[in-house]
Parts: structure tokens; sequence; C-alpha cells
């Protein structure tokens, strides 16, 4: 499985070097038919059964042309396959030579042309193979559905930008009111058709896969939500399109990690740096406590965080050192002084978690990352540290390239001055603009989190819902920082730290079987690094 998630403009510039460099488009076609076809009939054994009907729904396109290579090899195979085109002024020449071959094989099995190739609206186009064959409307469309064992949707591909329309948009309609959980399966050929793939949105109408077969590669939108969802399981094949040139986005995963340094037997606990937390309110204490005890599972060596006496009082791991605050409901800067040795001891830090909305505090934040830059101290910079920042972004005095940011989407959207349904509309283009407003390396949070440094970016797949509880950020800021502590850069940590963090949520869930907690992510991390 490659690694690259390219966008729809890089895929294509990937055919076009694969073409220009003598791979005929027809056989890029054919290859990718066949594949698709052995993968059904590797994986719908139960649904091809003697009489099963499979359908094809062809559009005007490439993907079109690829559905009706799929068409014939069923054809050829015995199978009984009905495929619908989708009306067009206009046809890909491909398509059409397709098209042509799909129609000397019905002619070969003695099937009746009338019963296998039906076009949905009215014929528009000059194109001969179309003549002669049985109209179908969205009521005949449905009946067609009801009757198939499975559906192949090759209507639309990568190029999808708007909301699919005319004889498409109204074969997709049908198909999403004929659905349902007891329906036939869905394959889609290389993406769902009506959405997008460089930013995962799905249009009105889109197919609801249940398989989506990506060929050569997976498209980056596609492990976005609501993409996600309307993928189905995703499965790849590979048809020898040369993939000349890395893509802006890759997948997050073992092959594209860092290791941890190798400890050397010598080593002693100033060897794996020392982490300090900075966080916390007189109310809010678990925040802070969370990604310190998560340092210390991580690796650190040793792990201090700041605890406001007088508060909420909660029983600390006993490894963690404590830096008291008296006195205070939030930090203010008659506080820096309190901590100012400890950090500019540091190895790294962690700003942010439990800090609270008190105006007080942005004196001190900006105190404290004036230290951090100073003294060349990486950070973590989480939470209410974020919100405090977004009052404050684009004056100067923030000097954010040694650091990490983790913003959730509600916070990338602060710091956007933007909303949080545009954040998730297109959270590659946020986490670039993230990016070009800070200069740290971003970790957009949520499904399918989203590394990014530059020019490049990262996206993860470990993890699961049942990671959406309170502190599970936190815990991920106090993994990224103790990865800081132990000398990997901030690229390295944020997308090692990303991608652990996930694993140790799904050791967790799996280990519970059933809803977990920040706590318990921290107590599966051990064995991961």
């Amino acid at each position: 499985m490659r690694n690259e998630l390219p966008s729809a403009k890089e895929m294509q510039s990937y055919d076009s070097a694969t073409i220009e460099a003598g791979t005929d488009s027809l056989v890029l076609m054919e290859r990718a038919g066949r594949s698709i076809f052995e993968f059904i009939i590797d994986n719908y054994k139960d649904c091809l059964h003697a009489g099963s009907i499979l359908t094809i729904l062809a559009g005007p396109g490439n993907n079109g042309g690829d559905g009706l290579v799929i068409a014939r090899y069923l054809l050829e195979k015995g199978c009984f396959v009905k495929v619908v085109v989708a009306a067009s002024d206009k046809y890909s020449v491909e398509f059409s030579k397709q098209l042509s071959n799909f129609r000397d094989c019905v002619t070969k099995s003695q099937a009746k042309l009338t019963e296998c190739l039906y076009l949905f609206g009215e014929n528009r186009s000059e194109l001969d193979s179309l003549s002669e064959l049985s109209s179908v409307d969205k009521k005949q469309l449905k009946q067609i559905l009801a009757e198939s064992a499975v559906v192949v949707d090759a209507l639309l591909g990568t190029g999808t930008n708007s909301e699919p329309r005319g004889e498409i948009g109204a074969i997709i309609e049908t198909v999403d009111r004929w659905q349902t959980a007891e329906s036939a399966p869905i394959i889609s050929v290389d993406v769902p058709s009506g959405l997008n793939v460089d930013s995962g949105q799905a249009y009105s109408p889109c197919i609801s896969a249940d398989s989506t077969v990506a060929i050569e590669l997976i498209k980056r939108g596609m492990l976005q939500h609501p993409a996600k969802v309307h993928c189905g399981e995703i499965s790849q094949i590979s048809i020898g399109i040369k993939v000349d040139g890395a893509s802006q986005f890759e997948l997050l995963c073992e092959d594209t990690v860092a290791e941890v340094p190798v400890r050397n037997p010598n080593s002693h606990k100033g060897s794996f740096g020392q982490v300090f937390v900075v966080g916390g309110c007189r109310l809010m204490p678990g925040a802070p406590m969370l990604s310190a005890y998560s340092a210390l599972r991580s690796g650190a060596g040793t792990v201090y965080m700041t605890s406001f006496v007088g508060g909420v009082q909660l029983a600390a791991p006993a490894e963690l050192m404590h830096i008291p605050i008296l006195d205070k409901e939030y930090f203010d800067s008659e506080c820096f002084p309190l901590i100012l040795s400890r950090l500019e001891k540091a190895s790294a830090a962690v700003i942010g978690p439990g800090f609270g909305s008190s105006e007080k505090i942005r004196p001190f934040l900006a105190q404290v990352l004036t230290v951090l830059q100073e003294k060349n101290i990486p950070a973590v910079i989480d939470a209410d540290a974020l919100n405090h920042l977004a009052l404050e972004i684009g004056k100067d005095g923030f000097e954010l390239r040694n650091h990490v940011i983790t913003p959730h989407p509600g916070e990338a959207a602060r710091l956007l001055k933007t909303s949080t349904e545009q954040v998730q509309a297109d959270r590659y283009k946020a986490v670039e603009e993230l990016y070009l407003r800070t200069g740290a390396t971003v970790v957009l949070k949520g499904a399918s989190s989203i590394v990014y440094h530059g020019e490049k970016g990262w996206v993860n797949q470990t993890g699961n819902p049942y990671m959406a509880t309170a502190g599970s950020g936190d815990v991920l800021a106090g993994i990224i920082a103790s990865l800081l502590a132990q000398g990997l850069d901030c690229v390295e940590s944020a997308k090692l730290g990303t991608f652990v963090h996930g694993l140790a949520g799904d050791r967790a869930h799996a280990q519970l079987s059933g809803p977990i907690i920040a706590s318990d992510i921290i107590e599966a991390i051990p064995g991961l690094l």
C-alpha cells in the first residue's frame, strides 16, 4: 500500500506522466477494470449466485470507461450484467472505445443488447454505440437497482468540484432514495460519485458506497469526513501509474514516522529531557496533570507541572514534581517569577491546558512565549493558550516557529477568524492557513488528524471515536512534549506523537471493550514507544 495521498491535480499529473512515458490510457483503463472485477469476484462471492444481476452505473468520462471494462469482464465470466449509461452531450474517447468493446462482448455472448445496456435520459450525442438502447427513467432505474445483487458506481471521478447535475445528479438521487441497510452493496470506482477528493466534501447528492476501490492511490479527501463515511471500506489497487514526485500529503504510518532514539545503556534521567507543563487554574487542575503524566509515561526523564494550591485537589502520581501557585484563581503576571527558573531549565514545555479564559492570563502568556523564544525551548501550545493567542494573532511579539500547536476545529476557527464549519469543510486548507499565520508545526485534531509543516502534511488513521473524551487532547500534548524533550524535532514529535496517541486509544478501547477516558489512553502508552 502506497502512502501518498494526492490531490486531484497531483493524481492527474501522475496519470499524464505515465501516459507520456508510453503506457496507453486504454491499457491503464483495462488494468483498472480487470482489477476491480477481480475485487468484486473475491469479495462479493455471496452476492454472485446464478441469475444474480450486477448493475454498472456509468458516467460519460473515463470513470465510466472503467465501469464498462468491469461490465465486460463480468459478462465474459457468465454474470448477468446491466449497464446504465448517463446521457450526455459528450463522451470521452476512452469511454466510447470501451462502450464499443462492451457491445461486441454482448454480441459474442448472445445476450440481448436491450437487456444489458440502458441509457438514462435522452440521447443527445452522435455516438453510434448509444443507438438502439433502451431508455430508462428514475422509476425504471429504481426497479433495476431493486433487482441487483451488486451495484458499481462508475459515474464520476476525481475531477468533481461541484454538485452533480443533470442525468448524473438524477441517477445519484435515485440511488440515494433506493438505498437502505438491506439493499445491494455499492462499490465505487476510485471515488464515490459526488465527492470532492481534495477537501473531503460530499456534495448533494453523493453516493454512499459500501466499498471504494482506489486506483493506484487513495486521494487525500477520502480520509476526511464526511468523505470517509461515503467511501465505506477503502481498498487500493495498483495499475502501474508512475508516481513521479511526492504528494503534498502522505499517510501517517509506521513507514512515515521517526523512531524514538535508542537509549544508551549508560543513560540517566537527564538524558531524556525535562518537560515543564504550565497550565491549570484553581478550578481546573486536571488538564495539566494529564499532560504531565502522559509526558512521563512517554519517556521524559523528569516532568514538572504547575499546581494551584487551595483549589480542587487531585491525587497526582508521585513521580510528578510540582511548582505551587499560591493564592491565585488564574495565572497572571505576578505568577511569572514563580515559574521562570524552571521554565528556563526545561527541554520542552506544554503551555495552556486548563488555563481558563481570564484576561489576566494574556500578559503572563506573552512573558512565557518570550522566554521560550529567547531560550529556544520548543513547546506544545494547546487549549486555552490557543484561545488567548487567537485574540492577539496578527500582532507582533508571538513567534511560534519553534513550537507545535494542537488546535481542535473550534480553536482552529478562532485562530483563523472563521467558523468551525469552514474549518471542517476543508481541513487541508485550514492547516495550511494555520501554518502560514503562525509558522508552527500544526496538529489539527479530530477524526483523521492532520500534521502539517511547511509544504508537507501527514494524515493520521489511528484512533477511534471513543477518544472523543475530556482530556484526550491534553494527553496528546504531553506525548508530543515528551518526544521533544527526548530530542526529536517539532515535525517528527508531532507526527509520532499523533500516531502513538491514536494507537494508545485503540489499545485502551480494545482492552476495555467500551468507552474510555483520558487516563486509560495514558496507561496504554507503555510498549508503544
